[in-house]
């Protein structure tokens, strides 16, 4: 969370109300995901209506499957499909980007903060802008805590220029690394009949997502005049952690 804010320059304030009009496209463009992928799931994959609904949400995997639970929702099919769903984003993404648009990770790393480089001052404001959001954003009960009250509190410490230091590569790497595991930790028990009757369906309606997808980015990019690699990672249905991560990596808008 606080690596994605730091990518908020002080420039982002003046370019602020010329994003307005992407935002507005995204509003419908989540509804006809969300409508499409419920009828998806209890046409075509038999799940109930509550399970349908929290496994078409393209929303954070443990604020879903923690709200599924809650709605008497079948958690387990939740949390597979949601979690084939990320992962095959997260997977597909960086290689189509590798391939067809020539980004690369390392590339985007050589030109970051290492861990020598950074100030002892730094590294106590980046930590306290870390647990000050995730405070400040449990306390007003926001979902995500932990991503979403570091991202908006470091974007605003950022923007308004009152620090500019930034994440080290090697706290990266370890956050990357990190998030696959508990991606793959997600499938653990998996069998051959639940792959068959849940996970399937979660990759099947992502593969139709993701070339919906594609089309809404072009029409967004022409529209707004932003590249379609940016509007392709800020439209693609897959986890907030993960694409602002792999965003930031990648040193894109």
């Amino acid at each position: 969370g606080v690596a994605v804010g730091s990518a908020f320059p002080p420039a982002l304030l003046g370019r602020a109300g010329g994003m307005i009009g992407s935002l507005l496209l995204l509003i419908p463009f989540m509804v006809v995901i969300i409508l499409f992928s419920q009828w998806f799931y209890e046409r075509c994959a038999g799940f109930d209506r509550p399970t349908a609904f929290f496994s078409a949400v393209p929303g954070g995997l443990t604020d879903m499957t923690a709200m599924a639970e809650e709605a008497g929702a079948n958690q387990r099919a939740v949390i597979l499909v949601q979690a084939s769903r990320i992962l095959l984003i997260v997977f597909s993404l960086p290689l189509w980007l590798r391939f067809h648009d020539g980004l690369a990770a390392a590339s985007a790393f050589a030109g970051r903060t290492r861990l020598h480089e950074l100030a002892a001052a730094d590294v106590l404001v980046l930590a306290g802008i870390g647990l000050a959001g995730v405070m400040i954003a449990r306390r007003l009960g926001l979902a995500g805590a932990p991503i979403v009250g570091p991202m908006i509190l470091s974007g605003l410490a950022h923007a308004l220029g009152l620090t500019s230091a930034k994440v080290p590569v090697e706290v990266l790497t370890v956050a990357q690394v990190s998030v696959g595991v508990l991606l793959g930790c997600q499938f653990r028990g998996l069998t051959w009949s639940e792959f068959r009757s849940t996970m399937i369906w979660g990759l099947l309606n992502t593969a139709a997502l993701l070339v919906l997808t594609a089309l809404v980015v072009s029409l967004v990019s022409r529209l707004t005049g932003f590249d379609q690699v940016s509007v392709l990672l800020a439209f693609a249905p897959g986890g907030q952690t993960e694409l602002n991560l792999l965003t930031y990596v990648l040193g894109l808008d």
